[in-house]
Order: structure tokens, then C-alpha cells, then sequence
């Protein structure tokens, strides 16, 4: 026990409490209850029968498919944003029971989902072998969905205990790296099918790539680094540049190789995000059709005003800034489960703590961060937090409104572990204190699961 915190033996323990929380939320919360996640399971669906470029019809984007399966994933969708209206075992098992098959021969009609039609297969790996072997099961579009709910939740859980296993040369980190990793947000979206559960994933992996890579570079693990960084790109583009982590230990080689690595690492962050973005060009549609939305009439107003559009900016932190720092931590379902203030605040003290015992330094002597990589990394933070903005603002936000629409706290998570990279072992602290606080700080990130679990059975039953 004495030797714990820094042994193997924490990436299965940490793995392990994630599987479970993240199985619990899976069970309590009902069909398509996480946002959008009928859509995102019709995009799945859709790749899973072939359909990796999504169609046009009528000036929607979307793709055909039973429309039995499109009755189906609404089933539930008279308790969104309606807490009064709650679930019983009885009434649960009533829709399930009024699945249809989808193994008979039914009519195919157009579904739209243009605001996932754009994401490339790659954000749905998590998600696909559950499908493909429910749909071999002849299982009915609820069985499907928690199949991909169950294949989804056990990727992240590998992911995790791979990058924990990746930081064993600074297990200093291991902590914050996890609490980031496992926000009560953030388990709720890994178990589910949305598309944030692989690019969460990617965005840790990558990162703690780059933190081993500090360490020690191996050309090997650079260039499982690449085809992850690749990957990223290829899930929510807003990320595209994330991978660049790489850049930091690369620079640090300081031999002639660098500039080959440096060469490699700008293509396999740039290539696949720009062909995939051309392709989706050509198939795109506006993700809302209530308000007038568009990139080109965007950039067409920031163009005419651009002081206007520095102000609608600020005027969002101001006015949307504790909305941002609740959602980065735990509102669930369609954002209609709210955690209590208490355990939001409680868990934001967690995330202090675990930065606390992040700069403890390793060994005899404090472990400095070197100015440049600081800079790199820093950058790196400013400008992907920038880009979730600007994305939400060109493609989301009617023109001409004051806030910037569709922006939520949990966006952030990807680009949180970055700030993990910056930490530096300045920190003298005893090593006994240390393990006490990194206990004490598990302990208090079960009971903050357990909470957000009691306050989606709270919600969704009675």
C-alpha cells in the first residue's frame, strides 16, 4: 500500500471505479436522455450500415433508414425537459415492449441530422461493435442503444487506464489527469453514444502521449501519438490542432530528426481534419432551422462589425460564466439534471487539491517547465478554447445575437487536460500528506458520483 499511488496497480483501480459509475449511468438513465443523442445514434446507425457519407434531401443533411427506427428513438421524448413527467418500471417496460423489429421488411425514409451528419466514422468507433453485434442479435433499437452504450463506455475505460499507464514516469499528474477525465459530465457522455465520448478519449490519450514523451522520447510512441493526433482530428474539428501537444517533445530533442517529426506531426493533424472538412462541405446543411444560422452570413457580420463581435464575446463570459463552469462538471441528461451547487463547488475544490498534489516534485530536486514548452502549451490552450467559440458562434448562433448559442461547459473537458501538461514539480510536500490528500480526494470523487447518480434516478423515476 505504502508504494500505491505511484504503482500499476492505480490504473486499474481508477479504470475499474469509471467502468462503474459510468455502468450506473448507463442503467438509470432512459433511451436517448443524454443530449442529442438521437441523432447521434442515427449517425452511428448509419455507419453501421455502410453509410459513411451522410445525404442530402430537400436541403437537410441526414440518411435513409427504417422509419420505424425513426418512430422508435423519439419514444422518449415527451420526458425531455419536462422534470415533472418521471418513469415507472411499469410504464419503462411498456415502450420497450413497443419496439418494432427491425429485422422485418419496413420503408425507408429520410431522418435528418444535420448537427451530426458532419462527424467522420472515426467518432464512432466507441459505438460500433455494439451495434453491429445487437443488430446481429436481432436486438430492437433500444437494445442497440444500450449495446452502444455499454462498447462506448468500456473503450473510454481502456483509454483511461492506457494513459495512466502512460504517466507512470510522472505520477505526480495521475490524479488531476483522472478527475478531469471522469467529471460527473464527463462519465455521463462517455457511456452514452454521444460523439464527445471518443474525442474525450483521443484528447487524454494524446496528451498523456505528449507528457511521456517529455520525459523520455521514444520514436515509437511518437508515432502511435500521430495516428491518435490523426484521429482527433477527425472527431469534433474544433480540436484539429490539439494534437500539436507533440510539438513540445519533439522541439526537445534537439537533434536533426526534430524538424522530420515536426514535418510528420503538422500533416497528421492537418491532412485528415482538412480533407474530411472539404468532403463535409458539400453535404452541409444549417444544425438548426428555427433561426437564421449559416458560417457565410457569420462571417459576412463579423466582417461589417468586428468590434461588435469582440463584445458579443465578452458578453458571453460575463453573462454565460458560472452556466460554463456547472456544465464543465455535471449537468445531465438534455442539461435539464442539474447537480446541486454544493457538489459542483465541492468538485471544482477537488480539481484545486489535485493541481495541489500535480506539483509535487518527483524526486530530490524540484523538476522546473522549460519557458518554451510552456509557451507551446499555453498557446495551445488559448487557441482550441477560441476555436470551441468560434465554431458555436459560426454555425449555432442566430446573426446578430448578443450571447454565443450552443457553447457548454463540457466542450472544454478535451482542452482540459492541456492545463495538465503545464504543471511543473516545483512543489515540496510530504510524501505521506500526499497519499492522504490523493485518497481523500478518490473518496470524495465517489461520493460525487454517487450523488449525480441518485440525482438521475431523482429525475428520470418515481
Amino acid at each position: 500500500m505504502k508504494d500505491f499511488f505511484h504503482s500499476d496497480r492505480l490504473p486499474h483501480l481508477l479504470s475499474g471505479l469509471v467502468f462503474l459509475a459510468g455502468g450506473v449511468f448507463a442503467v438509470v438513465t432512459p433511451p436517448f436522455q443524454v443530449a442529442d443523442e438521437p441523432a447521434h445514434f442515427q449517425r452511428a446507425y448509419q455507419l453501421s450500415g455502410g453509410g459513411l457519407i451522410p445525404v442530402v434531401h430537400s436541403g437537410r443533411t441526414g440518411g435513409f433508414m427504417p422509419s420505424v427506427l425513426a418512430v422508435d428513438t423519439m419514444a422518449f421524448h415527451d420526458i425531455v425537459m419536462k422534470p415533472e413527467t418521471r418513469l415507472t418500471l411499469k410504464t419503462f417496460k411498456a415502450r420497450l415492449a413497443g419496439a418494432h423489429d427491425l429485422r422485418a421488411p419496413e420503408p425507408e425514409q429520410f431522418v435528418d441530422f444535420s448537427n451530426t451528419a458532419r462527424y467522420s466514422p472515426v467518432v464512432y468507433l466507441p459505438q460500433l461493435p455494439g451495434i453491429w453485434i445487437a443488430r446481429l442479435a436481432g436486438l430492437d433499437v433500444f437494445g442497440i442503444l444500450y449495446a452502444a452504450r455499454i462498447t462506448a463506455l468500456i473503450t473510454a475505460c481502456v483509454f483511461l487506464f492506457v494513459s495512466l499507464c502512460l504517466l507512470r514516469a510522472v505520477p505526480r499528474l495521475r490524479i488531476l489527469f483522472f478527475l478531469l477525465y471522469s467529471s460527473p459530465m464527463s462519465v455521463f457522455v462517455l457511456a452514452s453514444a454521444s460523439s464527445d465520448c471518443i474525442t474525450i478519449a483521443l484528447s487524454a490519450l494524446v496528451i498523456a502521449i505528449a507528457i511521456r514523451l517529455m520525459a523520455c522520447f521514444d520514436p515509437g510512441l511518437f508515432y502511435w501519438g500521430l495516428g491518435a493526433g490523426a484521429a482527433l482530428g477527425l472527431c469534433k474539428q474544433v480540436y484539429f490542432l490539439l494534437p500539436l501537444v507533440l510539438l513540445v517533445p519533439v522541439l526537445k530533442q534537439g537533434r536533426a530528426g526534430s524538424r522530420r517529426h515536426a514535418a510528420m506531426l503538422f500533416a497528421a493533424a492537418l491532412v485528415p481534419w482538412g480533407i474530411w472538412s472539404l468532403v463535409m462541405g458539400f453535404v452541409y446543411s444549417a444544425p438548426r432551422t428555427d433561426r437564421l444560422v449559416g458560417p457565410w452570413l457569420q462571417l459576412a457580420h463579423m466582417v461589417a462589425h468586428p468590434l461588435a463581435v469582440l463584445d458579443v464575446f465578452f458578453h458571453d463570459l460575463a453573462v454565460n460564466f458560472y452556466y460554463y463552469k456547472d456544465t464543465f462538471i455535471g449537468r445531465l441528461g438534455w442539461l435539464d439534471v442539474w447537480l446541486s451547487t454544493k457538489i459542483i463547488n465541492q468538485y471544482w475544490l477537488l480539481l484545486l487539491l489535485s493541481v495541489v498534489l500535480a506539483l509535487r516534485a518527483d524526486f530530490a530536486k524540484t523538476q522546473g517547465s522549460d519557458r518554451r514548452a510552456w509557451f507551446l502549451t499555453a498557446g495551445n490552450i488559448l487557441f482550441s478554447s477560441s476555436m470551441v467559440y468560434l465554431s458555436a458562434y459560426l454555425s449555432w448562433t442566430p446573426v446578430g445575437s448578443p450571447v454565443v448559442e450552443g457553447v457548454s461547459g463540457r466542450y472544454f473537458i478535451p482542452v482540459s487536460f492541456l492545463f495538465v501538461a503545464l504543471l511543473p514539480g516545483v512543489l515540496r510536500m510530504n510524501i505521506k500528506i500526499w497519499r492522504f490528500v490523493a485518497a481523500v480526494v478518490i473518496l470524495a470523487w465517489a461520493r460525487a458520483q454517487w450523488f449525480s447518480a441518485h440525482s438521475l434516478l431523482d429525475r428520470y423515476w418515481g
